[in-house]
């Protein structure tokens, strides 16, 4: 059988373990920027995998996301690569904590969390972040959202990209492994479906 050769593990965490890194970033982005030089784009403070495509989710989608989350439904995952190293510079070698996976719904969280999405409560007001107390902030804080976590340095630049009426593919390389991403739209979000082979 093969081997898991990236380590890959699945923790069961919550939103307030995001929270850490937005934090860092917010507070001093230029010194959080300078340990990921080769990342052009961050998203609750973490930085992108190069191949990651632009944001892509109407304000419509991300506040369905939000949504969702506040009613409990299981937001699947993000990908996150934990493998990191530092280099002589100080700064951290390509790829390291990069998101590579998850970044509409980190970049919903985050739109949500800089007051530029509002939802509706159970009175049906919209509401930005702001407007909400202690209890209902550390309510949001403990919903589970699960991080899928990786450990590799090696990426081959062989990304390829389709997009049809029906559908977004996403396919990529991380160190031996083969990532296929497929997005098809359902009535709430775009679900991702992965077919993960090693490559000979």
């Amino acid at each position: 059988m093969p081997s898991n050769e990236l380590d890959t593990q699945v923790s069961n965490l919550m939103v307030a373990e995001l929270i850490g890194s937005f934090e860092r970033y917010c507070k001093d982005r230029e010194e959080v920027r300078s340990l990921y030089p080769w990342a052009d784009r961050f998203v609750m403070g973490l930085p992108l995998a190069p191949w990651q495509r632009p944001a892509v989710w109407s304000a419509d989608k991300q506040q369905r996301f939000i949504v969702s989350m506040w009613a409990g439904i299981d937001l699947g995952t993000y990908m996150v690569n934990r493998k990191s190293k530092f280099l002589k510079n100080g700064s951290l070698c390509y790829l390291s904590d990069a998101v590579v996976d998850g970044q509409q719904r980190l970049l919903s969280i985050q739109k949500y969390l800089l007051n530029k999405i509002a939802v509706p409560d159970v009175e049906g007001t919209l509401r930005h972040w702001k407007d909400l107390g202690k209890v209902q902030r550390r309510r949001f804080f403990s919903i589970g959202f699960a991080c899928s976590q990786i450990h590799s340095l090696d990426e081959t630049d062989n990304t390829e990209v389709v997009i049809d009426k029906n559908r977004l593919v996403v396919t990529y390389s991380v160190g031996n492994l083969r990532c296929k991403c497929t997005m098809k739209p359902t009535n709430v979000l775009f679900v991702p479906e992965y077919e993960f082979t090693l490559i000979n």
